[in-house]
């Protein structure tokens, strides 16, 4: 690794293969080199860092990535330029507290940059020694040990297919308790739509019927005054105009020969005068008044009013489309029941299959537990804790989407002492050391390129000091 920092003091460091130590007293400068790569590695930039001296700090990495694939794979899937042998992270911080990140000179949101540091890095400080108390930590670790990665990814994705079932049956459930408050409201209405039975158009209809069966006497005399005007009299229009025409048949054609046609103009016109008086002597005989029919009419048009007011409609043709979505609502509540169940059978056979993928899970990590109890002992001799007993419970829980299984690490570093949670019986020099014989049984079943022990020998000297030198340089 090659790190590269342009800021208020500029510097440029170059790792060589193997072990490299860092010292230096109290104010050297290790914790500003530690702040870079921090900052590289996707952590929280600080304007502070670029100083007075100019206008933006630049902080770049290069690792060798030529043996992790992994790490190649991850710049194919975001689409990403990289050779076979290297990569290079750069973060630009400006005095306004603008930050960009590249990778291979290819700008990418800070997310992205994190995802890919995690696999190229891994700083190993006095904060990450609380981790071993977690139980989540625990679990991972005891994963990274299974090497289960492939029944983890079919675990999770059956998990996620399983709670995305569960939520919708959850959800129509919700629906079908709110739909059956409604459902006797509903049921109360479509029988009220029922009995009146609307039909297109009705309404109109009847208010037209009624309003000429309301005035048919003044609409009679009407009509009458116009059959008799046109017809109906010796003084009638039509009467008048054969009187014309007969006129106009006595007199010498040479008066009338300047419109030969006019004969037929008259004809024409009394033809005309003929149909349209017959269209109104029809009309005058449809017109009757029947006060039976019209009581009927009202009666129903008032029936119409009424569930018109109760729906708040203006036009009866509206219940139609009121009474076809009640149906369909009522419908709904049935069909929902059938698919709820249909769901549930679905829920249940997706249930057995997470459970069989969880078992598998939990036996990949009981035998990774029992290897790395074994192994974390032999290790932590190593380092002058004699006296320890290690071991990793295992308990069933409630299935999550890191499966069923909870992990607690126990340990006592005495003779004769109760195993308890280590994070009740280890100091801090014990868990410094705890920490470093996972990171070097975890790092063999890892492509990590770069591991930083920050302050590693804090709690311990002498031959335990020696012999975390020792596991430091075999961890390499």
């Amino acid at each position: 690794m090659k790190l590269k920092w342009l800021g208020h003091s500029a510097f440029e460091l170059t790792s060589k293969k193997g072990l490299n130590i860092l010292t230096g007293e109290t104010g050297a400068g290790k914790s500003i080199i530690l702040g870079a790569l921090s900052m590289i590695l996707g952590e929280r930039a600080d304007t502070s860092s670029i100083g007075n001296l100019g206008k933006k700090s630049i902080i770049e990495a290069i690792f060798d990535v030529s043996k992790i694939e992994e790490v190649k794979q991850f710049c194919v899937s975001h689409d990403l330029d990289i050779d076979d042998s290297q990569i290079i992270l750069r973060r630009e911080l400006s005095t306004i507290g603008r930050s960009r990140a590249f990778i291979n000179d290819t700008p990418v949101s800070l997310q992205v940059l994190k995802e890919l540091a995690i696999k190229l890095v891994d700083i190993h400080s006095q904060h990450q020694n609380q981790l071993i108390s977690d139980s989540k930590y625990q679990l991972k670790i005891i994963d990274s040990i299974a090497e289960n990665h492939d029944e983890l990814v079919m675990y999770k994705t059956q998990f996620k297919k399983y709670v995305e079932l569960r939520n919708k049956i959850f959800k129509i459930k919700s629906q079908i308790s709110s739909s059956r408050e409604n459902e006797e409201f509903l049921k109360f209405q479509f029988d009220q739509l029922n009995r009146l039975n609307p039909k297109m158009g009705e309404q109109r209809d009847l208010e037209s019927k009624l309003e000429i069966l309301s005035n048919a006497e003044s609409i009679k005399d009407e009509l009458g005054f116009i059959t008799s005007t046109l017809k109906d009299n010796d003084n009638s229009i039509i009467s008048q105009l054969n009187a014309v025409k007969t006129s106009v048949n006595k007199l010498n054609p040479e008066i009338v020969s300047a419109d030969s046609d006019i004969k037929h103009r008259i004809e024409s016109v009394l033809f005309e005068l003929k149909d349209i008086s017959e269209t109104f002597s029809d009309c005058l005989s449809g017109i009757n008044y029947d006060p039976t029919l019209i009581a009927k009419i009202d009666s129903r048009l008032n029936n119409i009013y009424e569930i018109n007011r109760r729906f708040k409609v203006e036009d009866s043709d509206e219940l139609l489309g009121i009474k076809e979505e009640i149906e369909r609502q009522l419908s709904e509540i049935n069909t929902s029941d059938e698919d709820l169940t249909e769901l549930e059978k679905e829920l249940k056979n997706e249930g057995v299959k997470l459970k069989e993928l969880a078992n598998i899970l939990t036996e990949t990590r009981k035998i990774a537990a029992s290897r790395f109890s074994e192994e974390l002992m032999s290790e932590a001799k190593h380092l002058g804790m004699q006296n320890i007993k290690f071991s990793v419970v295992m308990s069933q829980g409630k299935m999550g989407f890191d499966g069923q299984d909870n992990v607690e690490f126990i340990s006592t570093f005495n003779k004769n002492q109760e195993m308890q949670p280590i994070s009740k019986v280890a100091s801090g020099g014990e868990m410094s050391r705890i920490m470093l014989c996972v990171k070097s049984i975890v790092g063999s079943k890892m492509q990590m390129p770069t591991i930083i022990f920050d302050e590693i020998d804090t709690g311990i000297s002498g031959y335990a000091a020696n012999a975390t030198g020792n596991m430091m340089k075999k961890t390499d």
